[in-house]
């Protein structure tokens, strides 16, 4: 088949724009805020990988690095059919993400040898140029205040992140969009013109972060440039990276703090990187109270970890075990750390395991590039955005993001030069099972939108007990025949007042829920419907857990006011804090249906 066949071309295209829209989509409601960047992720590379099937490929190339998402594979999967996991349907979700990153390093692979590394990674870092330009420009106008309708621009109250909702994921994704503007410098692509604008548009934006992360991302990038220059990087070139970079950082250090002094940006309350580390390393980081709670939980369940999907609720129970004059940040969902997190989740000797592979992957992958100088600057730019990730994985968790995994599978497959070719003879099956995949994706979109669309609460609507109570029911429906029943189980338990006459039902909502969303409120709520059930014992030992777990003064007056509120009305309304405020009229809960009886799959 010829390397320009329009399935091959298409393929191409659906890459790029797998590694450029989700990053730039501006949509992101509760309950799942990186739903649409991550479904959008997820379909545009299993079309790829279906549109490269429909080239009829005689063989696939199969990268060594496929053991890493294949060793988590089959760790979720033993924990799936251990019951290990509170919450199943978490459990799929991540093998199904495993699964899709594994095949798209196949992909990635596969087409690098038939299409060739460089032509491939043209396309790709094209993409990433584009949609770092275009989350820049967000990130510009949120700074300036722009009034821009919200399905173009994600508003913000407060700190610059974008269209992704997270200054630390915008920072990282902004210096890989302009390590690829340097890239396509030094391939002489395209003229130093076109460097200076892209440079003043991407470096400012990072600025505007005000994050710490794009701090370090900087330094590191520009310690690395000056420590080693590449034998095929002639001085010149090399000056101009130094140069590039050195000027990059300066701007990103200088926009945010220079800005704060122009009176028309309207920006006195705007920190910038400089005031959150001098805060972070007075008041100490939030991310040193997670790794000291992870700490606990690893050492709770060393051997086999905690679960995939229970460390939210996990981290609780550490974070009341904390020093009692320590500061807390219970219920957070991620360990921040990669390793930490595969510990906390796997257990100790898996983390050991993934470390020790990943380090001989890592060893045998570099010998291999310094081998090989025909891909030396493909090679350069692979490992510098490589470096961006890992750098990150180990203080936040973008491989938790959909778009971000996608984007490193792809990566570490280009990488790889160790790799195995499978024969395909039995192209029909592949396509069959490949072509399932957007169709369960595009069930699973229906069933979020619906989700989000009944959560929007419309002026029109405000005070309508009927239409409040046709949304609860639907929430009711998804929590029973949708892949997203437990946040739609969430979603209700989040929604439903306490009430005397059915406490008994929106306990075990409650309860399910709560192995999901931890919250004072959300804890407090159970606690009070285990009060009201008669558990007394029970609801006081929740009490006493979450007392201990949130230790900020608005926290505890939170948890007071709300356990003095629902522990000694009478009669409780069925509907949302929002609603409740505007439904002066509403006299009769809604009911709740009984089907939502059924367990989340615990």
């Amino acid at each position: 088949m010829s390397p320009t066949s329009p399935a091959l071309r298409l393929t191409l295209c659906l890459l790029g724009l797998m590694v450029a829209l989700p990053f730039v989509q501006p949509i992101h409601h509760r309950p799942l805020p990186s739903f649409y960047e991550e479904w959008l992720a997820v379909m545009l590379g299993s079309l790829a990988w279906l549109t490269y099937l429909m080239s009829r490929p005689s063989q696939l190339q199969i990268p060594g690095i496929v053991w890493l998402p294949g060793v988590l594979l089959a760790a979720t999967l033993l924990q799936l059919l251990t019951g290990l996991i509170q919450i199943p349907m978490l459990g799929i979700f991540q093998s199904g993400f495993l699964l899709w990153a594994a095949l798209l390093a196949i992909l990635s692979a596969s087409l690098a040898q038939q299409l060739g590394r460089k032509k491939l990674l043209r396309v790709l870092a094209l993409s990433i140029l584009a949609g770092a330009l275009g989350s820049a420009l967000s990130a510009i106008f949120q700074r300036l205040e722009t009034p821009l309708p919200g399905w173009l621009i994600m508003p913000t109250p407060g700190r610059v992140y974008g269209n992704m909702g997270q200054p630390n994921l915008l920072a990282t994704y902004l210096w890989a969009g302009l390590l690829c503007l340097i890239h396509f410098r030094e391939q002489q692509q395209i003229r130093l013109g076109f460097v200076l604008p892209g440079l003043l548009i991407l470096a400012t934006a990072i600025g505007f972060t005000a994050s710490r992360t794009a701090l370090l991302h900087g330094v590191v990038l520009l310690c690395l440039a000056a420590w080693y220059r590449p034998a095929t990087l002639d001085a010149a070139l090399w000056r101009q990276r130094l140069g590039i970079l050195f000027s990059s950082l300066i701007l990103v250090i200088a926009a945010n703090a220079l800005s704060r002094w122009l009176p028309w940006l309207h920006t006195a309350n705007q920190v910038d990187a400089f005031d959150r580390l001098r805060a972070g390393l007075i008041g100490s980081d939030a991310r040193l109270w997670i790794w000291r709670d992870t700490l606990t939980m690893i050492l709770d369940h060393p051997w086999f970890g905690n679960g995939v999907g229970n460390y939210a609720y996990n981290n609780v129970s550490a974070s009341a075990r904390a020093p009692l004059d320590a500061s807390t940040l219970a219920g957070c969902e991620h360990a921040h750390n990669f390793l930490l997190q595969i510990a906390a989740d796997f257990g100790l000797p898996l983390a050991l395991l993934i470390t020790f592979l990943s380090a001989r992957w890592l060893w045998r992958t570099a010998q291999d590039i310094r081998q090989n100088h025909d891909h030396a600057r493909s090679n350069e730019l692979l490992c510098a955005l490589l470096c961006l990730i890992v750098i990150h994985s180990q203080l936040e968790y973008p491989l938790w993001h959909g778009e971000f995994l996608g984007l490193t599978a792809v990566m570490l497959g280009l990488l790889e030069y160790r790799q195995r070719t499978l024969q395909l003879p039995r192209l029909l099956i592949l396509k069959s099972a490949s072509l399932v995949v957007p169709l369960l994706l595009t069930s699973l979109f229906l069933d979020y939108h619906r989700l989000d669309q009944n959560l929007i609460i419309r002026p029109a609507e405000i005070g309508d007990e009927a239409h409040w109570k046709k949304r609860m029911q639907v929430f009711a429906d998804l929590s029973l025949h949708s892949p997203l029943a437990p946040y739609a189980r969430g979603t209700l338990a989040v929604l439903m007042e306490p009430n005397h006459p059915q406490a008994k039902q929106q306990s075990a909502i409650c309860e399910a829920a709560m192995q999901l969303w931890i919250s004072p409120v959300l804890m407090t709520k159970c606690a009070a419907l285990r009060n009201m059930n008669g558990q007394t014992q029970a609801a006081e030992t929740l009490l006493q857990l979450q007392r201990q777990a949130f230790r900020s003064q608005e926290e505890q007056s939170l948890i007071d006011e709300l356990w003095q509120k629902w522990t000694t009305s009478a009669k409780s309304t069925y509907v949302s804090n929002t609603s409740n405020a505007s439904n002066k009229n509403a006299t009769e809960s809604a009911p709740v249906p009984k089907e939502t009886l059924h367990e989340s799959g615990r």
